[in-house]
């Protein structure tokens, strides 16, 4: 038999590693647990992180489609803009034609009392429905001309039409000289004209009574008559005006 000391040492020895297996099989126990709740909490975080890419990709999906029903309505909208400005655009060159030939009837009847009723009554409109805006117009123009006799001579140009609102002498277009209602448009009216054209630099002269319209091409040693209508047959024959005095024809601008 084993002394009692021994006993009792082999006893607390026995408890003791029965307790330290305890601890151990406790903490194992415990780690795995741990290991569990990692593994658990991984998956959750990894389930939600693949429902919100779900759910983004679901969101981003929604996104295309109203920015493709966005882009068709703004293609819509664009169309639908095109139609309308041009269907204004006619509508206005519709109006401005109206408008313009109402005037160009209204011609055919009136009685000017002299030069500067022309200028105001005839010779300005029609700048103006030639596109041109005031500022690009200088009425009573002084210049000077020196004739071959050596001696200046002051004139006036009726009308100057300029490129731009500067009003530079090399940018004039055309000018306009106006002579007596009362008579017909005589040779002598076309050498005026002429000294005018040499004084402004600018081959393209307009001679005008408001009731007969011609057009020249002025240099130094030729006239050249470009066009000869009466007033009262511009309204037939506008196209060809505008073809040789119209913004878009000496500018460039597009006639809207």
């Amino acid at each position: 038999m084993l002394d009692q000391p021994l006993l009792l040492l082999f006893v607390v020895s026995f408890l003791l590693n029965l307790v330290f297996a305890g601890v151990l099989i406790g903490s194992a126990r415990q780690n795995q647990q741990q290991r569990e709740d990692e593994r658990t909490r991984h998956q959750q975080e990894r389930d939600k992180l693949r429902q919100d890419l779900k759910d983004r990709r679901q969101q981003i999906k929604e996104w295309k489609t109203e920015a493709k029903d966005l882009l068709d309505l703004q293609d819509k909208a664009l169309d639908e803009v095109v139609r309308l400005t041009a269907f204004f655009a006619r509508t206005e060159t519709y109006f401005k034609e109206k408008q313009r030939n109402e005037w160009l009837a209204v011609r055919q009847s009136i009685d000017y009392s002299g030069r500067e009723d022309v200028n105001a009554r005839f010779v300005h409109p029609l700048l103006l429905f030639l596109r041109y805006s005031d500022g690009q117009l200088s009425h009573n123009f002084f210049i000077s001309w020196t004739p071959n006799s050596g001696i200046p001579q002051d004139l006036v140009v009726d009308w100057t039409v300029y490129k731009s609102t500067a009003q530079q002498k090399d940018q004039v277009c055309f000018f306009v000289y106006t002579v007596d209602p009362k008579r017909p448009i005589r040779t002598d009216d076309v050498e005026e004209a002429a000294h005018r054209a040499v004084g402004l630099q600018s081959s393209l002269g307009v001679v005008t009574n408001g009731v007969q319209l011609q057009i020249y091409r002025l240099e130094v040693t030729q006239r050249d008559l470009l066009f000869d209508c009466p007033v009262a047959d511009l309204t037939f024959r506008w196209h060809q005006i505008e073809d040789l005095l119209g913004l878009d024809k000496l500018i460039g601008f597009p006639i809207p």
